[in-house]
């Protein structure tokens, strides 16, 4: 199923259509690997363009437009998610948007109304800087509602790195440019080592993106990292392609 809008409020110039495509988060141990969760990833165009995308998300948090994106896409994530009870989803937004009362006004009813909030997880970008004490008071309505927030790409942009002493903050991600540099720079195999350790002391998940070789999945395991996302487990894939969670994948 390729459930897609048009976009009369803000379209690309070259590209007139978008939808949701979703990749599986893994829970690893020695012996399994299986599905934890899903994130969803925005697509726009036909084929799906990441160029134009990353145009699109650029202007949106420049215009403000970036909160009807985002609730576009937290529409599409509840209606999903209550389609399929057998999954989760996390789902990229910005921190203009989940700086925004409204935005957050609205995520909270239809997550409720749909009876999805438990598998909801939203995960905070790190490309636009949201107002800190808006932030923090908003994380705070999502966890009276049981809605999860993980950091996204916490050491990039303007990752809110502050935020993970919060209750209301589930864990955080490493991003692939961060996975890339710890593999050339020692000082930042360090910093990301010490962080995940005081993740796991706290309470905190940690997921490290864009694990693409069974080296990089070993690293990760190696480091204490066992949730993990990347293209040697699966690419962004449709709706309906999608597996139950907890199903085993292939060990790397």
């Amino acid at each position: 199923m390729r459930n897609t809008k048009r976009l009369p409020a803000f379209p690309p110039a070259h590209a007139q259509e978008m939808g949701i495509a979703f990749q599986p988060v893994v829970l690893t141990t020695d012996e399994t690997v299986r599905v934890f969760a899903y994130e969803s990833f925005l697509r726009i165009g036909n084929p799906w363009c990441t160029s134009s995308l990353a145009e699109l998300i650029s202007a949106a948090e420049l215009d403000g437009s970036i909160v009807d994106l985002d609730s576009w896409v937290m529409a599409e994530v509840c209606h999903r998610l209550y389609l399929n009870p057998e999954i989760k989803i996390w789902m990229n937004s910005s921190q203009i948007s989940l700086a925004s009362s409204d935005f957050i006004t609205e995520t909270v009813e239809k997550a409720v109304s749909l009876g999805v909030r438990d598998r909801l997880t939203i995960e905070m970008t790190e490309s636009a800087d949201g107002d800190l004490s808006a932030l923090r008071r908003n994380m705070e309505r999502l966890q009276m509602q049981a809605i999860a927030v993980v950091l996204d790409d916490v050491n990039d942009g303007y990752a809110k790195q502050c935020l993970l002493d919060s209750e209301a903050v589930l864990g955080c991600k490493f991003s692939f440019e961060t996975k890339r540099l710890m593999q050339v720079d020692a000082g930042t195999r360090r910093a990301v080592i010490e962080l995940t350790d005081w993740c796991h002391r706290n309470g905190k998940t940690v997921v490290m993106e864009g694990i693409e070789t069974p080296a990089e999945f070993r690293m990760a395991r190696d480091m204490g990292i066992d949730l993990q996302q990347g293209f040697l487990f699966a690419r962004p894939r449709l709706f309906d392609e999608l597996a139950p969670i907890g199903s085993s994948m292939p060990i790397p």
